[in-house]
């Protein structure tokens, strides 16, 4: 969809609606609507699988709101898109538009203001993908830089989206991604759904199971950011194989159990059900793990924690 033209002026109203007081036009491509008018974009369809679509959008003033709507052209509700706080100049909004895609619809601008604040609409269009081959059905997801790493970053509500199909190997049977910051997250890859909170003290990683035997698979998640905290995502998608811990048992004071070659570097930490660390180490390139512990006895839990393309091991063992 193009954007509203920036020649003949006149062109610039063609399609564009209002509820409440008439929008007059003040020099340059922009509508001024008054006294808290709704406006109505021109009619546009939105592409299946587009995500958000450009609007420009200023308020003369301070403490306005601008919420953000879609009306579609086949009837029904109004589907709430977002809501955004304007600058007093004009600016340019990534309006997310995932849950009306494939529809026809209109943009409804509605303004919380005081009496006489004006709403400045600029431009609206084009539609862009912000994650291109993903498919976003709800929210605005953000892709930049968090914490030293690409992310996508969640800050404002709820986004749901599904990666593209990832290619897996004949030993992949989970897709992984990596969390930080403060929210929730819930994956599912065709079969039993992971919920993960991120506490923001460091990168957390999580692996969801893929659903039976597939050379590729996409992961489906629902991210929501804690009101007033951003929420990152790390590589998302990232395939991984299952890490097996086998013949678990203590003798002599230490923990002793086999990995495998394939766990090689991961850190072994056991703890006590109270939480406190007794024993900890490294998985050796032979797979065979022997650690020390500095207590005998009572129940305890034995985490191998996994990285990007290995996943977390935890099983209980006894101590004496």
């Amino acid at each position: 969809m193009a954007p509203v033209p920036n020649g003949d002026l006149a062109d610039g109203l063609t399609g564009w609606g209002q509820v409440g007081p008439t929008m007059t036009l003040e020099a340059g491509p922009i509508i001024v609507a008054s006294d808290n008018t709704t406006v109505l974009t021109p009619s546009f369809t939105v592409a299946a699988g587009a995500q958000v679509v450009l609007v420009s959008l200023g308020v003369p003033g301070a403490n306005a709101v601008v919420g953000v709507r879609a009306r579609p052209d086949d009837g029904g509700a109004d589907v709430s898109l977002i809501t955004v706080t304007p600058d007093r100049g004009v600016r340019t909004f990534a309006i997310p538009v995932g849950a009306v895609a494939g529809r026809s619809v209109r943009l409804v601008l509605d303004p919380v203001t005081s009496l006489g604040r004006r709403l400045l609409v600029g431009s609206v269009g084009p539609v862009r993908w912000v994650l291109p081959g993903w498919s976003v059905g709800q929210g605005l997801p953000i892709v930049g830089r968090a914490w030293g790493r690409s992310v996508i970053r969640v800050s404002n509500g709820r986004v749901q989206a599904s990666t593209p199909a990832v290619a897996l190997s004949p030993a992949d049977r989970y897709l992984g991604f990596a969390v930080r910051g403060s929210g929730t997250v819930q994956a599912g890859a065709g079969g039993r759904q992971v919920r993960v909170t991120a506490t923001g003290s460091r990168w957390t990683w999580a692996h969801v199971r893929v659903r039976g035997r597939t050379s590729s698979a996409a992961l489906r998640l629902t991210a929501v950011a804690t009101e007033g905290s951003v929420l990152a995502l790390g590589p998302v998608g990232t395939p991984a194989h299952g890490v097996r811990l086998s013949g678990l048992r203590v003798a002599g004071g230490r923990m002793i159990a086999r990995v495998g070659p394939r766990a090689t570097g991961l850190r072994v930490l056991i703890t006590t059900t109270g939480g406190r660390v007794v024993g900890r180490g490294r998985v050796p390139v032979s797979g065979s793990i022997s650690i020390g512990l500095s207590s005998g006895s009572g129940r305890a839990v034995v985490t191998v924690q996994g990285d990007a393309t290995r996943t977390n091991t935890v099983r209980a063992v006894r101590l004496g």
